[in-house]
């Protein structure tokens, strides 16, 4: 420490050096301030007890997320085994496979008819559980949906098992990833072996009709030609009677028509079916009853599966939600509270954890939305609005989107149109369809949007003259997770999409009593959207 001429003490670095003058030992010191060095070396004190500061809430920080994580991942466990107790209710037997044929999930239904454990069919391909015949049909099948990503329903085939031959009806649709890829297929097989061999029984009693366990006539316009025991018996009929009552207007309309035509009745609390078959240049049509109680009992048991399914996709929903927005809060906070000292890649990781949990809301919310709109006790809550307000709005929201591709948004709407909606419901039906034309209109495109007021209906347009639809695209793009991939084609704006929008936005429209459809002339020419609201 030295004192300088105003009298304050300041640090100083002092050095000397002996050498000899003038044959005397001469000492030269050099006296330097180093003041703003201590005031530094002070300063990078201060900076590494922040640092340090900083790495222990760090850690601290990371601990708790770890263990969100923990808790997360025994969530995911229990809803995994949640939809595993699901696909055992299934009455039929459920699989997934990937791309390669490998079996991914069955349920127990599906492990009893061949007579394994889960465990052992997951891995395995068709040509190991089935005879090599039967695995390349299915094979060929998969391939089909899986690479038009069309569902491919009601398939009568018949399935090899310890048990002998077994007749199914099986229904495949396309496994998506979140990307919209197709990763493989979902199938459901429902054994009909007892119908087929029903139905061989008919083939074998057509020439004993009267011997047939259900119920045959056959009718003029306006009496009972013949009717068989089965049919005397359920309808208390006998031959030359009256046509029942009950047939009367679907046989009147069967010779007028021309057409096949089916209806149901119930008696003695059993639900038969009735088909009624016009015989080409003849004065009678044949009457053919079955008993379908046993079907409409799978069919209730099919409803029962897909409320569950509804309340497993609306519990994992919620449960994912407050892990992701604890997640969020945090990342939030960090970045709030420590931006500056932050490295780069570190920022850059806490935006990726943001971008990743705002798609993920997203998705949750999309989820979430599609389970409420699958109640069939959904009634929205409408009052009267101005449709023509809540149009520009909702090209006034998503203007910027358009500018960046220099598009134009052309409106040519009623001034004032008023129904009965509910107005958020409605601007989500209008901000998707929107925010699609913009998506898959080139740069510099045009998008039209029109009304139309018919005598009890409002009509909308949004037309563009974009991308376009195939045949085969257009009958997807309505469906759950039907979404049309455009990678590499120079369309994406960065909006994402999960396959849900369309499939949402018809749900909407139908709830309030509307249709929603799409023309398109093919790929590559346009595509207009409507969808038409009641006055």
């Amino acid at each position: 420490t030295h004192v300088n001429k105003n009298g304050l003490k300041i640090p100083v670095e002092i050095s000397s050096h002996v050498f000899e003058l003038r044959k005397e030992a001469v000492t030269l010191s050099i006296v330097r301030d180093i003041t703003e060095r201590k005031k530094n070396e002070e300063k990078l004190k201060e900076s590494e007890k922040k640092l340090s500061k900083l790495n222990l809430e760090l850690e601290q920080i990371i601990e708790e997320r770890t263990k969100e994580l923990k808790e997360s991942e025994e969530k995911y466990k229990n809803l995994s085994n949640e939809l595993e107790i699901i696909l055992d209710l299934i009455p039929g037997l459920f699989f997934c496979k990937d791309r390669n044929d490998i079996v991914t999930r069955v349920n127990q239904n599906f492990a009893e008819f061949l007579g394994m454990k889960k465990e052992d069919i997951i891995g395995k391909t068709s040509f190991d559980l089935f005879p090599e015949e039967q695995a390349r049909k299915f094979r060929e099948d998969d391939l089909e949906v899986i690479n038009s990503g069309i569902p491919k329903l009601n398939i009568e085939e018949s399935a090899d098992n310890p048990s002998g031959k077994t007749w199914v009806i099986t229904s495949k649709v396309p496994q998506f990833n979140e990307e919209g890829k197709t990763i493989g297929v979902i199938g459901l097989a429902i054994d009909i072996t007892e119908r087929k061999e029903k139905e061989k029984e008919i083939i074998a009693l057509v020439q004993f009709p009267s011997e047939d366990p259900y119920p045959i006539l056959r009718v003029s316009r306006n009496r009972v030609m013949y009717i068989n025991n089965a049919g005397q018996k359920l309808l208390n009929v006998v031959n030359s009677d009256q046509i029942p009552e009950i047939f009367q207007e679907n046989v009147k309309n069967s010779f007028e028509n021309i057409k096949i035509s089916e209806s149901e009745f119930e008696f003695d609390n059993r639900v038969y079916s009735f088909t009624i078959i016009p015989i080409e240049d003849a004065d009678y049509v044949n009457i053919y009853g079955m008993d379908i109680t046993e079907r409409k009992h799978i069919e209730e048991n099919l409803k029962e599966v897909n409320k569950l399914k509804s309340e497993f996709l609306r519990r994992a929903s919620h449960e994912l939600k407050t892990p992701l927005i604890s997640i969020k809060g945090f990342s939030d906070l960090i970045l709030t509270l420590y931006r500056e000292e932050l490295n780069p890649d570190i920022l850059s990781k806490l935006g990726e954890i943001n971008d990743g949990c705002e798609r993920l809301q997203n998705i949750i919310n999309d989820l979430i939305h599609t389970s409420t709109l699958e109640s069939p006790n959904l009634k929205p809550k409408v009052q009267k609005e101005n449709l023509s307000f809540l149009i520009k709005f909702c090209v006034h929201e998503l203007q910027s989107l358009a500018e960046r591709r220099k598009q134009s948004i052309k409106l040519d709407i009623h001034p004032q149109l008023y129904t009965n909606i509910e107005k958020e419901e409605i601007h989500d039906v209008l901000s998707n369809l929107l925010s699609n034309a913009i998506k898959y209109t080139p740069p510099k495109g045009c998008i039209d949007i029109k009304t139309e007021t018919l005598e009890d209906s409002i009509v909308v347009s949004i037309k563009d003259n974009g991308i376009g639809f195939t045949k085969k695209e257009k009958n997807r793009i309505f469906q759950q997770f039907g979404k049309i991939e455009r990678y590499g084609q120079g369309f994406d704006l960065g909006i994402d999409g999960n396959g849900l929008g369309l499939y949402i936005s018809k749900k909407i429209v139908e709830s309030h009593g509307g249709k929603i459809w799409m023309e398109s002339e093919g790929k590559h020419k346009g595509s207009t959207f409507y969808f038409s609201l009641p006055k």
